[in-house]
């Protein structure tokens, strides 16, 4: 099979606009005085759910449909961004995220009952372990565990906004496009939250 027949996949919530913007607003500062870490541009960033990489184009459409089954039976979830962390911790950094909450354990359930059906047709790696979060920035590697420490000390010091809660009423089936001026994401499909076998093209 060619490489054109593949497309790289995941399925993830969007953060509405009003959500990124002030969000970016606090990380910005950071962009410059933290050049040891490669910022997620803020059009780019969504909440991940199940992350598909290559995958058969003609696949696609099956993956939608598996997803909107496993969606159909989910009401829409509320969600909220609040406070900041790092993975593994904030004294070895490698991933700088804002967390969920309200709605962390409702996306667990989302995603769960999203995994299970691509898993059992073939179409998704069985991975029991999900954290819902905001992926902001990643460290980057070859730096020196003090400068590591010192990224978390200043990343920790960070006050995120006060931002409000907002309905996730839809996930969305999203390409990824890698090129050296970094990736370029699209939405292939929305797929609405309690509404079984109903899909749209974005």
């Amino acid at each position: 099979m060619r490489a054109s027949d593949q497309v790289r996949l995941f399925i993830a919530v969007s953060i509405p606009d009003h959500i990124r913007a002030p969000l970016d607003a606090a990380v910005a500062p950071l962009r410059t005085s933290l050049p040891q870490v490669r910022w997620v541009r803020p059009e780019l960033w969504h909440l991940t759910l199940v992350f598909l990489g290559d995958r058969p184009l003609a696949k696609v459409e099956q993956i939608r449909d598996l997803a909107g089954q496993a969606s159909g039976g989910i009401t829409p979830v509320t969600v909220g961004i609040r406070g900041i962390g790092a993975f593994p911790d904030m004294r070895r950094p490698r991933v700088l995220w804002a967390g969920v909450e309200p709605g962390a354990e409702e996306l667990e359930t989302l995603q769960r009952a999203i995994r299970a059906e691509l898993v059992s047709a073939g179409l998704a790696d069985a991975d029991d372990h999900f954290s819902a979060h905001l992926t902001l920035g990643r460290v980057r590697d070859g730096i020196s565990p003090t400068a590591r420490t010192e990224i978390g000390h200043q990343w920790s010091a960070v006050t995120p906004p006060t931002l409000p809660s907002f309905e996730a009423g839809e996930i969305q089936l999203m390409r990824s496009q890698l090129g050296p001026g970094g990736p370029r994401y699209s939405s292939l499909y929305s797929i609405p939250l309690g509404a079984p076998n109903t899909t749209g093209a974005a």
